[in-house]
């Protein structure tokens, strides 16, 4: 085989792995729906917002649930409800807002975010989802059909991701919980409330997003 056979290869295998790299390159780095998470109200496209789920493992909750990636669920609408263990509203709303998840399920997500970035995913899963605190209130959590998600401080997308309307009109951050974000099946954010929610107020909220 003649030298300029050889360069010739050489040059053909050099050039393919630069295009690879260059592929890789752009997919790992360019061709990505925006992670950048920034504060964002009613009528605006929502932050594509990444959370870490529990899954369920012989009926009780358990750390290393799928990954939740808003814009993977492009076509439903998703109810988003932040929560705390010291926040006695966001637990009465909790048990409505899974009501209304089975009820329609075919056409929407329903995600119940902790806030505390102070607990670990396992003291929440173990003391609280799973009830090891023995309270009232957590009873029957496990066999809820709405996926239960949790992020850490660097992740504080009620801090980072949301705005909510002031008394005069403006928008400004969440400041007290339960917060609830309603975005539709385009992404855009269509209801961003502090306070608790009933059934019939989802029903209200929700239903003529789904006509």
């Amino acid at each position: 085989m003649s030298k300029k056979t050889n360069w010739l290869k050489i040059g053909a295998y050099t050039l393919a792995g630069a295009v690879l790299c260059g592929a890789l390159v752009y997919y790992n780095f360019f061709d990505k729906v925006e992670v950048e998470v920034k504060a964002r109200g009613v009528g605006e496209k929502c932050s594509d917002i990444s959370l870490q789920t529990y899954k369920t493992e012989n009926g009780k909750f358990a750390v290393g649930g799928e990954d939740f990636l808003l814009s993977d669920y492009r076509g439903k609408v998703v109810v988003l409800n932040f929560w705390a263990t010291w926040c006695g509203p966001c637990k009465a709303e909790i048990p409505h807002f899974n009501e209304f998840y089975e009820a329609y399920a075919n056409d929407i997500e329903m995600v119940i975010i902790n806030t505390e970035t102070n607990l670990t995913q396992e003291v929440l899963c173990d003391n609280y989802l799973n009830n090891a605190v023995g309270e009232k209130e957590y009873e029957g959590w496990t066999e809820y059909a709405c996926t239960f998600a949790k992020y850490d401080a660097e992740n504080d997308i009620y801090a980072k991701a949301f705005l909510v309307a002031g008394k005069d009109g403006t928008k400004r951050a969440p400041q007290s919980l339960p917060l609830t974000v309603i975005v539709d099946q385009e992404g855009e954010i269509r209801y961003a409330g502090e306070g608790k929610l009933t059934y019939e107020a989802l029903e209200a909220q929700v239903l003529p997003l789904l006509d």
